[in-house]
């Protein structure tokens, strides 16, 4: 049988620091092919590519891998780490099993809460894709099998999951000598958050600190010496900076760098006696296993182990060392182990006896190859059988019948529809579905059928009413996407269209008649077809979004969405569906193929930039899914909105269709601005009247907006100050820090009418360093008739000329020399003030909303 084996790096080489997974890697391929099987191991390309010599058999991205897949036609494929499954072609036809050694659920728990929660998703989407399952002990069986349960797997006939122990290589080496008069103790590794092992090793220096100062100058009495080998996690491919040079033994504690397997190996086995396998209890801790204690065992070095640890059982059945339960047990331990050399050398024959009987590859490799072969064999049954017309069912459940119905029914669909980039997406959400709960798959196929009972919109039919599918936060209207989708809203209302707004609320939705907005509800019915909100929430596939963005992404995963938008639809007789962020295509999409008409996605940001940007946590792997996300979802759309030239270009750079995309700016109600009145801020907050008033608005839960106004507190009021000037900030907008910023800082909170605010400030200041878009706050200042001075980046996608309707600067001097001049010169105040009227006249949200019915029309 031939198995294709991919894995994080390249194949072991002893000269190099290896990983765990290196190691595990080259026991799980000699145990395949002591079994006859034909295994070719292929490996990812580190990010660092000059760290590795080209192969035939690294490859870069998810293309590369299926060539190679095709190249060597294997029967079977083993993933060495879960998230290898993300790198499988969509088409894979082929078995998958899957090492799940590390724990990763417990992992993550100890991990950014940012991501924690896309990265159990992310494995759960991962382990969909497999249908084999390898761990390490029985406690990591039991962990699994319900996260198999939630990633959609049947386990009712048969669970495929099979314990290959982190195991020792024959033939095992010679038995270490005993001690003379030093007793080398080896520990350390890398200090993971969840393996605090910090109070143990200093309760091992101390103790022997102790011995050794108490056996000074006595050449009888032996010495206890630490050798704690750590630092950071090895790159992929890392040499050692040299052989490793071993101390002459007279310090207590020796805290050694990572080097070479060889080396490492060679210490154990010529120097070392007693291996430490310590750290505080945890669940992760409770749940994993250990490559130390194995290469401890193998070498014969009796180990000192944690009472909770897996192994801890079997250490006490071979007397292969000492089982403790807390640090303050080793001082008097190892002050007899010193004091009875024939006490460790039975324990150092029971070690490599226990490696023996119990951690040898042999005794493991035929259950994984038995897995492998039944996997294959399960495979080519059913592909025999489909060959023939008949399907093979090993006790599925009938809605998995259905299941097999819809596909048929899905492909008969996209034949009647006429437009390429409809069927690639019909094909693309069909692969998502496959991977999901069977009884979901049944609840979308009822409601499918239904739905496909009512008329379709005709393919010619023009543009008429719209419904838009956005986030649920937009009353009150209190931050620039709100007032973005709500102004649109009302705009396409008044050029005759009823616009409808479908969110993640799944009481109501909101409909726009003329210009007024009426609250209605969602019949209590439609939710049948949609599981859960708690359930929905729990299989939402966000695609490794950080959990401050996760909601923006909800869309799909959550199919209420499709079933809310095809309601309104229906309702309002709608053939535009106009999504508001790019995960809300998704349910537009769907409904589009359900009744025909078109799809608009109108890109407030280009997301996986402003992520890429705001977030520190998002790692290149998760950055290129969300790109390969956005720009699927936009090429798949009829039109594409963008609110500046920027976006546009880097869309149009990464892939989407130049014909698909409009460029629309933001808006600005006039008339709302025009009529305000300015509050009378200084009397309010008892300021004087040579007090200057710079304002900022946005909302402070937005990381980029909380950063511009620390700036304004550590950059700019201390500058001004120095310069003899009171200055005072007024930060417009809700979700305030809890912690003041600066004792000239105020921060307003919610305000009912922005604008009443804005215009009691003598000059807005946007220190904006990082975001995404276009921003609004600038076109807002413009209306209010306040003059803008700007970083760069807070007026970027704005296209106007520095000194003319705003002032661009990004030195922070330079920018308080613009406060005073504005603050001092009352004509150059008036001057900007006038050229920013003149910019902003044209963008009144009624007069772009017919700039969106023109891109509908296109």
């Amino acid at each position: 049988m031939k198995i294709l084996f991919i894995t994080l790096e390249p194949p072991f080489d002893p000269s190099l620091i290896v990983r765990g997974n290196t190691i595990r890697a080259r026991q799980l391929i000699l145990s395949l092919q002591q079994q006859g099987h034909d295994v070719v191991q292929v490996w990812r390309a580190p990010y660092d590519e000059s760290e590795v010599a080209a192969s035939e058999f690294m490859y870069q991205n998810r293309d590369e891998l299926a060539t190679l897949i095709e190249q060597h036609q294997p029967q079977a494929v083993v993933a060495g780490y879960w998230a290898l499954l993300e790198d499988l072609p969509e088409a894979l036809n082929i078995p998958v099993a899957v090492d799940f050694i590390a724990p990763r659920p417990l992992e993550a728990l100890f991990e950014n809460t940012e991501t924690r929660d896309t990265e159990m998703r992310r494995l759960l989407e991962a382990l969909a894709r497999a249908q084999g399952f390898i761990v390490a002990n029985e406690r990591q069986d039991h962990l699994l099998v319900p996260y198999l349960l939630m990633a959609g797997i049947d386990l009712r006939q048969y669970v495929p999951i099979v314990r290959m122990p982190i195991a020792t290589e024959p033939p095992l080496p010679a038995a270490p000598s005993s001690p003379e008069k030093n007793w080398v103790v080896v520990g350390g590794g890398v200090d993971w958050p969840w393996r605090r092992q910090q109070r143990w090793l200093s309760a091992i220096a101390e103790t022997a600190q102790a011995i050794n100062d108490e056996s000074s100058g006595d050449q009888s009495v032996s010495k206890v010496h630490l050798m704690q080998f750590g630092g950071d996690y090895p790159r992929i491919v890392q040499h050692a900076d040299g052989r490793l040079n071993l101390p002459q033994l007279s310090e207590a504690v020796y805290r050694l760098d990572m080097t070479s397997y060889q080396d490492y190996t060679d210490f154990l086995g010529q120097q070392a006696h007693i291996g430490v396998e310590l750290a505080d209890e945890n669940v992760e801790r409770y749940f994993s296993q250990s490559f130390r204690a194995m290469d401890y065992l193998r070498h014969g070095l009796p180990m000192i182990c944690n009472s909770y640890l897996a192994q801890a059982d079997l250490i006490r059945e071979y007397d292969a060392g000492w089982v403790i339960d807390t640090p303050e047990q080793l001082p008097e331990l190892l002050r007899s182990i010193t004091q009875d050399t024939a006490q460790w050398q039975q324990k150092s024959q029971n070690a490599q006896r226990l490696a023996r009987e119990r951690f040898d590859t042999h005794h493991y490799a035929p259950a994984f190859s038995a897995l492998l072969e039944r996997l294959a064999a399960d495979h080519a049954s059913q592909q025999d059988e489909q060959a023939g017309g008949a399907f093979r069912f090993l006790g599925e459940t009938q809605a998995q019948e259905e299941n097999a119905k819809l596909n048929q029914q899905v492909v008969d669909l996209q034949q009647k529809v006429g437009e390429l980039s409809t069927r690639n997406q019909e094909l693309s959400i069909q692969v998502q579905e496959n991977q999901r709960p069977s009884f979901k798959r049944m609840l979308r196929e009822v409601a499918r059928r239904l739905v496909n009972r009512f008329p379709k919109v005709p393919a010619d039919a023009e543009p008429g009413n719209v419904v838009m599918v956005t986030r649920s936060d937009l009353y009150p209207t209190d931050h620039g996407g709100a007032v973005k989708i709500i102004e649109t809203a009302r705009g396409l209302s008044l050029t005759g269209r009823d616009v409808g707004i479908v969110s993640d609320r799944r009481d109501v939705w909101w409909h726009y008649q003329n210009g007024e907005l009426t609250e209605r509800k969602i019949p209590f019915w439609l939710r049948s077809f949609s599981l859960p909100r708690n359930l929905s929430t729990l299989m939402h596939l966000s695609g490794d979004v950080p959990r401050s963005n996760a909601f923006l992404y909800m869309a799909l995963s959550d199919d209420s969405f499709i079933w809310r938008t095809w309601y309104v639809a229906h309702k309002l007789k709608a053939n535009v569906y106009q999504a508001e962020f790019p995960a809300y295509a998704r349910p537009c999409i769907l409904t589009r193929s359900l009744r025909g008409g078109k799809v608009v996605l109108v890109e407030h940001n280009v997301e996986y930039e402003r992520l890429k940007e705001q977030e520190p946590s998002l790692t290149h792997e998760q950055y290129l899914r969300l790109r390969d996300v956005e720009v699927g979802l936009c090429n798949q759309s009829n039109a594409v909105i963008c609110v500046s030239e920027n976006d546009r270009r880097i869309l149009r750079n990464d892939g989407v269709d130049r014909g698909l995309m409009h460029y629309i700016p933001h808006g600005v109600d006039l008339s709302t601005f025009d009529a305000a009145q300015a509050r009378d801020i200084r009397k309010e907050q008892g300021w004087s009247d040579d007090t200057g008033i710079l304002v900022y608005h946005g909302t402070y839960e937005y990381p980029p907006n909380l950063e511009a106004i620390k700036v304004m507190a550590r950059e700019i009021l201390p500058r001004m100050e120095q310069r003899g000037r009171k200055i005072r900030v007024l930060a417009v907008g809700k979700k305030p820090p809890p912690e003041p910023v600066h004792e000239h800082v105020h921060f307003t909170g919610s305000i009912p009418i922005v604008a009443e605010a804005l215009k009691a400030a003598d000059i807005a200041v946007v220190p904006l360093l990082k975001g995404g878009g276009t921003r609004m706050k600038i076109i807002d200042y413009f209306a209010c008739g306040i003059p803008v001075i700007s970083t760069s980046k807070g007026i970027e996608g704005i296209p106007v000329t520095s000194g003319n309707e705003a002032f661009i600067e990004d030195d922070w001097d330079e920018i308080c020399n613009h406060i005073e001049t504005l603050l001092d010169n009352r004509q150059r105040h008036d001057e900007v003030v006038a050229a920013a009227r003149r910019f902003v006249e044209p963008l009144d949200w009624r007069q772009l909303a017919y700039r969106y019915v023109d891109a509908f029309k296109s």
